[in-house]
């Protein structure tokens, strides 16, 4: 979208949850409220139940004969360069006369594009020439053309139309200046904007593109007015968006100026065919009045789509009006948690959600299937444990907090969940089984007590939570007690505590081979190592898991009585706790339970239970997206305290409740330069700089096949979310801090496996 100014993207959570909360068919309220991060002492606010498109469009595609990239402008942010995470090096936004522009000192630009039918295209673009006299124009690889430029000269400059249909879907438009390859203080040029024109009846050297502040109107129509997208004719405005159950589309139509013209409102999906959901002919004049349009989306709940508002047959100088269009949920008010005055968090370590069906061996973890509130469709923000419970700890996603790595240390100039919650006047303390998490790592910081248990030190593994759970009733036997515990438990991770006889009993029987409690962890790394010739035998595994069964067994047990506990002393009621894995395991990997494994659903879906304070939405069960920052969110709620300036996440009460984000949730994962997208079905997924990958899990549920190029709108919306979450993670991404490792730090690491 072309602007006169910078209009930046924002954040992926700020993205989805822009809105504003008003009926965008009456008159204006004001400026559309945002879901960013607020301080507050009460419970946070649920999340917004509009979708106001207006402020999204940087991130829609006008076409207007052609498609347009207007450089210098956040519309640009995430299609320049090849799969870039990262704004183009070479390529800085800069002001001229008014209007954004690009000062470009790399020889080679390459922008990608969607053509939405296929058709003969030319490229043009408006330039400035700095050192470069001219540039060469390719398509897809293939040359258009060498067009001219003129130092300190702003010109209009065009390719001719292919010879050839170019069919529609994803293409590239790559742009090389020529020019001394010295190294050079001045740039090569300066670009206003590229365009991808389909159609030549405005002149490629005289088409003037729409700006911003041409495109957003406040319009008045009989005294009403609407904040509105004006789209003279033929042009079309096109928005990708999730759509979730119950998501209905309202805009008012009008015409500006006299005449009239025909709004189509039509929903298109990769793939398939167009839908036109809904045709007016409005009228302009003295009397011009809106006209409104209330659609049901329901035909294309839980998929992604892309909405088309189409300006077509209007008079001459007139603009259609589409007033304050937005997506939205209409929805009761989210109900706010009951209070509670003890938080518990258990994390576990490698859980294997299969298995935890087998609820015969483990029947806490029944008794939370079945009395407490389960989240079916939670996802870990990536595959180093230690990031995972940082997230937790910050309510950061692991770009932002910068824990991605297994030799990194959680910086100390972030705030903490324990640091909030003991500015609150609240107990905190951690317990921790997990070499990961121990002080070496940067997690002693900010409790009241912490306490880490070495696998190597003869503690059970059970100690972390028979501690945590004498602690918290401890330290809630007053009336106006409150406290927050966060456990890091073994849960099925070795060592395991098992005695060489128990492992004997299991299966296989006779087995003779060296899989054994103690050293398993050791073993499996040396099955893990790259190089490594070593492979688990099936006997091997069939051990393996039978041991691993057993003894995650016993941290059933031991938290089936740490919350007997809390029953007899009369605070289970008063209690929010939660249970859920750091990473879980593939069962099929060479060797499991390894830090920073692929980023496949298998290994980053997790279980979540969550006890509400009074049993609240007791035995529900939740298909709606959460991640780790949901968790330390719904703690501070709970308790009543502020949440700290920059954490995300979602309360998880409010989404228990069916309070759902009128866009959808994405919920991303990374590790080192790669990342993993998930919104609905779908899973972008690649490294940055290279091409990514699309999965469609409904109709490809192992992501065996490809769709990117059969779904390139999805895909691009996709990456763009993802870019658009990476660049701000980045801009507050503390820098890295090498952690310490002091030898008995090693020694629990090199039992755990690492």
């Amino acid at each position: 979208m072309r602007q006169a100014r910078p209009f930046h993207c924002v954040a992926l959570t700020a993205l989805l949850l822009a809105s504003c909360r008003r009926d965008p068919t009456q008159g204006r309220g004001g400026l559309a409220e945002r879901g960013a991060p607020k301080t507050s002492a009460k419970a946070s606010d649920p999340p917004a139940s509009t979708l106001d498109w207006v402020d999204r469009l940087s991130r829609c595609e006008l076409d207007r004969a052609g498609v347009l990239i207007d450089l210098g402008a956040s519309a640009a942010q995430g299609v320049i360069g090849s799969w870039s995470l990262a704004p183009e090096a070479g390529v800085v936004d800069i002001e001229r006369d008014g209007e954004s522009w690009a000062r470009i000192s790399t020889r080679n630009l390459v922008v990608r594009f969607i053509l939405g039918e296929a058709a003969p295209i030319f490229v043009s673009l408006r330039a400035r020439g700095v050192t470069s006299r001219s540039v060469l124009v390719a398509l897809d690889g293939k040359p258009l053309g060498t067009l001219p430029l003129t130092r300190g000269q702003t010109r209009v400059v065009s390719t001719r139309p292919t010879a050839a249909v170019v069919p529609a879907g994803a293409h590239t438009i790559e742009i090389r200046f020529t020019g001394s390859s010295r190294s050079q203080p001045e740039p090569f040029a300066e670009i206003d904007w590229i365009r991808a024109g389909t159609t030549e009846e405005e002149d490629a050297r005289t088409y003037a593109p729409p700006t911003l502040k041409e495109v957003v109107t406040h319009a008045s129509l009989s005294g009403v007015p609407h904040r509105s997208v004006a789209l003279r004719s033929p042009s079309t405005l096109r928005c990708s968006t999730f759509i979730p159950e119950g998501a209905r589309l309202k805009v008012a139509l009008g015409f500006e100026g006299q005449g009239e013209g025909q709004a189509d409102i039509v929903m298109a999906r990769d793939g398939e065919r167009s839908v036109v959901l809904h045709t007016e002919r409005v009228k302009g004049g003295d009397h011009a009045e809106w006209v409104s349009a209330d659609v049901a989306l329901d035909a294309f709940a839980g998929k992604l789509v892309t909405l088309e508002l189409q300006s077509k047959g209007g008079t001459p100088g007139g603009r259609l009006l589409f007033g304050d269009p937005s997506l939205y949920l209409a929805s009761e008010p989210a109900p706010v948690m009951p209070a509670a005055r003890l938080v518990a968090v258990v994390m576990m370590s490698g859980l294997d959600r299969p298995r935890l069906a087998n609820y015969a061996m483990y029947p806490t973890v029944a008794e939370l299937q079945r009395a407490a509130a389960t989240f079916e469709a939670h996802r870990a923000p990536t595959t180093v444990a230690a990031g995972v419970v940082a997230s937790l700890l910050t309510g950061l996603p692991p770009r932002a907090h910068g824990l991605e790595d297994v030799a990194a240390r959680l910086s100390g100039s972030l705030t903490t969940l324990g640091v909030a919650a003991r500015d609150g006047s609240v107990q905190t303390a951690m317990f921790t089984g997990c070499p990961s998490t121990f002080e070496a790592f940067g997690f002693a910081r900010g409790w009241d007590k912490y306490v880490a248990y070495s696998p190597v030190e003869g503690a059970p593994a059970v100690a972390p939570l028979t501690e945590a759970a004498k602690w918290a009733v401890d330290h809630m036997k007053t009336a106006d007690a409150r406290a927050l515990v966060v456990v890091h438990a073994r849960g099925g991770h070795p060592p395991w505590d098992v005695t060489i006889n128990e492992a004997a009993k299991l299966a296989p029987i006779e087995y003779s081979g060296t899989m054994e409690p103690r050293r398993a962890g050791q073993l499996i790394a040396r099955a893990r190592a790259k190089h490594s010739r070593f492979r688990l035998s099936e006997s091997d595994r069939t051990r393996m898991w039978a041991i691993y069964e057993a003894a995650l067994a016993g941290q059933d047990r031991a938290l089936g009585q740490w919350i007997d506990a809390l029953k007899k002393a009369n605070l289970w009621a008063e209690t929010l706790f939660i249970v859920t894995g750091d990473v879980s395991t593939n069962p099929d990997s060479r060797a499991p339970f390894g830090d920073g494994e692929d980023m496949t659903e298998d290994v980053l879906r997790v279980p979540l239970w969550v006890h509400f304070p009074q049993g609240a939405l007791s035995g529900k069960t939740i298909q709606l997206p959460t991640g780790v920052t949901d968790l330390s969110r719904s703690a501070l709620d709970a308790l009543r305290l502020p949440v700290p300036d920059g954490f995300e996440g979602v309360d998880l009460f409010t989404t228990a409740s069916g309070t759902a984000l009128p866009g959808g949730r994405a919920l991303s994962a990374t590790l080192g330069t790669r990342y993993s997208l998930r919104l609905g079905d779908l899973i972008l997924s690649g490294a940055a700089g290279k091409p990514p990958t699309l999965c469609e899990l409904f109709s490809d549920p192992n992501c065996e096949i490809d769709r990117l190029e059969r779904m390139p709108r999805a895909g691009e919306f996709l990456f763009r979310m993802a870019y658009d979450a990476e660049v701000a993670a980045q801009k507050h991404r503390p820098s890295r801090e090498p952690a310490t490792i002091d030898a008995a730090t090693s020694a629990a690491l090199q039992v755990w496996g690492e």
